[in-house]
């Protein structure tokens, strides 16, 4: 039985309850930038926001954001994908084909790639070992202002979000 005060042990096995859960996911953003691979992270949620358009007018432009932000080559955020998945993104907006699942494939590359790679040095990692043994709230204001990449304008978006 669990006292109210007690918080219940998070679950590190799973990407997508780290990535579902406010203080975790700050934890993950951080883990992640300190080893300079934050991209992953800030693509995936962008995609999110992406999936919630329904103005195709919109949907295309922030579209090409993403492709500008993550895809291009040697853009800032430049995630690690082929050259044939960046070719098939850029035919897709340069013909306008496209719908809220564009980029569905590579967010799901992208998730398995942060769980595979991370996950596991992640959760042994110094912050997470500290933040489960004091149980403490995550400043989420610290983590913000020493994230490197804050070009992603949803990023205290994406650190708020339940």
């Amino acid at each position: 039985m669990n006292n109210n005060n007690e918080k219940i042990k998070p679950d590190l096995t799973n990407i997508n309850s780290i990535l579902n859960d406010k203080d975790l996911r700050l934890l993950f953003l951080e883990f992640l930038r300190s080893r300079y691979c934050e991209e992953n992270f800030l693509f995936y949620f962008k995609v999110e926001e992406f999936k919630q358009i329904s103005n195709f007018d919109h949907l295309l432009k922030f579209a090409n954001d993403i492709y500008d932000e993550f895809i291009k080559k040697n853009s800032k955020c430049e995630i690690n994908i082929t050259e044939d998945e960046k070719k098939q993104i850029s035919l897709a907006l340069k013909s306008k084909t496209i719908d809220r699942e564009l980029f569905d494939d590579l967010q799901n590359k992208i998730l398995l790639l942060m769980g595979n790679e991370s996950l596991f040095d992640f959760q042994e990692s110094p912050v997470v070992l500290e933040y489960l043994q004091t149980k403490s709230p995550i400043k989420r204001n610290i983590i913000v202002e020493r994230s490197q990449i804050l070009k992603t304008d949803n990023l205290e978006k994406i650190l708020s979000t339940q």
